[in-house]
């Protein structure tokens, strides 16, 4: 069964402990690249995007983003990245 979007929202935000420009910072470093695919890579830079947008991380504000793109591009990365 999915999660629900509080669920998924809730989920992003416990586990993405970077913040934009953090986690941007490791996007760029080589050693990402050794840490996942080009998916994970991808699914990274929407994360960083969705962060740009609520950098405190409310739920609340997270209106322009549809909570199934959030726990998606988290899921996504998560699958690829070993940190």
């Amino acid at each position: 069964m999915g999660k629900s979007d509080a669920e998924g929202i809730a989920l992003f935000n416990e586990q993405v402990n970077m913040t934009a420009d953090e986690l941007e910072t490791w996007l760029e470093d080589p050693q990402s690249r050794d840490a996942g695919t080009g998916v994970g890579i991808e699914s990274g830079r929407r994360i960083v995007e969705i962060l740009r947008k609520n950098p405190s991380k409310n739920p609340d504000a997270y209106d322009e983003v549809r909570p199934r793109t959030i726990y998606s591009a988290f899921l996504s990365g998560t699958d690829q990245w070993v940190l």
